[in-house]
This record gives C-alpha cells, structure tokens and sequence, in this order.
C-alpha cells in the first residue's frame, strides 16, 4: 500500500494540479493492487492478465462485503478515473476545475472556505488522494486480518 512517504514524495511536493491528478491515480491504482492481492494466489500472474483502473474498482466493489466498505468509495475512485481520463485524452477540458474541485470536496466531505485560491485548491486535491489512498490501505488491512481470522 502507498505510505505517507510515497505521498509525500510523489503528491505534497508537486505544485501542477494536472501532474497531481496523474500521480494521485497511479497512487490510488497501486492501493486498488495491493487490496486485489488479498484475494488471488499470484497478484504478479493476475495484473498481467491487464485489468484497467475501472475493472479492478468493479471488482473490488463485487468482491468486498458492503459492511466493510460503503459505496461512496467505488464511486469516488471512479469518478477520479473518469477525470483522469478526460484529462489525459482531451486537449481542452473545459469543466476539469470545477469538476475536480466537486470530487476533491466530496472525498473530504467538507468545502474550505477558500477554494477558489489556488493553494487550498491544490491542497484540497492533495488531501483527497491521501484520504482515498489511507481509505483503501485500510480497507485492505481490515480484510486481509478478517481473512485470517
């Protein structure tokens, strides 16, 4: 699972909200990762079968009891795919701020005050992937225990 200092090299330190995005999601698809290998015998053997970021959220949706995860996680980690991907395929996106600021809100289930600024927007998106990625790690942690038991 990413670990505070995987976010910290890779997300606090950056200033471009795009590169942010970009980073964030692969930090979030190497969490989506971890918690797939709680329930396959090769992980290795399975990612090269070449699943997309969107198939393994569908999976994990199916596979983890709803007592353990409530469905706001599957649908804030496709919502940052659907963003990341109209980012990385279209030149002009045009909703992209608003739409990123909408989904940075909801993860952290609260509005700053200021998110018009550009820091605390920044901030703002920095914090959501941390909180999604510490959500999932946990998530993972909590069945791979429960599966042992």
């Amino acid at each position: 699972m990413p670990n505070l200092d995987t976010l910290e090299q890779h997300l606090f330190q950056l200033k471009d909200i795009e590169l942010i995005v970009l980073k964030g999601h692969l930090i979030l698809e190497e969490g989506l990762n971890d918690f797939l290998a709680c329930f396959v015998n090769d992980i290795e053997t399975f990612l090269k079968i070449g699943f997309l970021f969107e198939r393994k959220v569908a999976l994990l949706s199916c596979l983890v009891p709803k007592q353990m995860a409530n469905d706001n996680i599957w649908e804030q980690l496709r919502e940052i795919n659907r963003l990341r991907n109209k980012l990385a395929h279209n030149l002009r996106f045009s909703q992209y701020e608003r739409q990123l600021k909408q989904w940075a809100i909801g993860v952290l289930g609260y509005k700053p005050k200021t998110i018009k600024r550009k820091i605390t927007y920044r901030n703002s998106v920095v914090k959501a992937f941390a909180l999604l990625s510490g959500r999932l790690a946990g998530l993972s942690a909590g069945f791979a225990a429960a599966r042992k038991k």
